[in-house]
């Protein structure tokens, strides 16, 4: 497996959302961090996999935030109907209590908004956690141990979430580890794909292919928990986020 099941699992952080609307199964450590230069170069020597170097994210500047309000507000409405698409359609397919898994980072916020709009719109009950995958590592299976065996959620409550897609390598990372998971845990959960945006046409559900900025996209940690992207340890072999 990916994961090492002997990690301990701390209780879920909180991040700068409530914990009602989403849970991190992440663990927190401190890093050192590299240039984008040096793990630019890092990266494309082949010396170190992109996911065990992080840089340093800045704060927006005043001209920044500005371009994202800007955005919010060309784009707040499709944004919303596309929520509510999502929402819509996992109501009707998806019995029972509903537990959403999102991608960290960039899903998290987006699984934020489509748990608020099953409550509010469906009346559902649903449970949001956000969870790492890394390209060539996988997903944490500690997490999804978490969520099936300690929180006891139905397996196939589980449905994940990401903003959007591109070439489509999340997502087959994302069936691979699934199908792994499944085979070892004896589980059955659906390794499909929810998206507002699949522009790639890889992902199971989308609400659109249309190819547009949502603006949670521009502002990384700063909307996603104040959450850095994820981090590889080994010979751990754990995931870990720098907060």
């Amino acid at each position: 497996m990916v994961i090492d099941q002997a990690v301990e699992v701390l209780a879920p952080l909180k991040g700068s959302y409530a914990l009602d609307d989403c849970q991190f199964l992440l663990k927190e450590v401190n890093c050192e961090y590299s240039s984008i230069e040096e793990k630019e170069m890092l990266i494309q020597s082949g010396k170190r996999h992109y996911s065990e170097l992080l840089s340093q994210e800045a704060k927006p500047t005043d001209e920044y935030q500005k371009l994202f309000f800007d955005f919010t507000e060309s784009y707040k409405v499709k944004l919303a109907k596309h929520i509510y698409a999502l929402a819509k359609h996992i109501n009707e397919s998806k019995k029972g209590p509903i537990v959403i898994a999102s991608l960290a980072r960039a899903g998290t916020p987006i699984g934020v908004l489509v748990k608020k709009a099953l409550v509010h719109f469906f009346a559902r009950e649903c449970t949001h956690y956000s969870i790492s995958i890394i390209r060539d590592r996988g997903i944490d299976a500690v997490a999804l141990d978490y969520i099936v065996k300690t929180k006891r959620h139905d397996p196939t409550s589980l449905l994940f979430l990401d903003g959007w897609t591109a070439k489509g390598v999340i997502t087959e990372e994302l069936r691979r580890s699934i199908i792994r998971y499944n085979a070892s845990r004896d589980t059955d959960i659906s390794p499909k794909l929810y998206v507002v945006s699949d522009t790639g046409g890889v992902a199971d559900y989308c609400a659109t292919r249309e190819d547009y900025p949502i603006p949670s996209s521009m502002l990384n940690s700063t909307v996603s928990g104040l959450i850095s992207r994820s981090i590889w340890k080994a010979p751990q072999k754990t995931f870990f986020m720098d907060v």
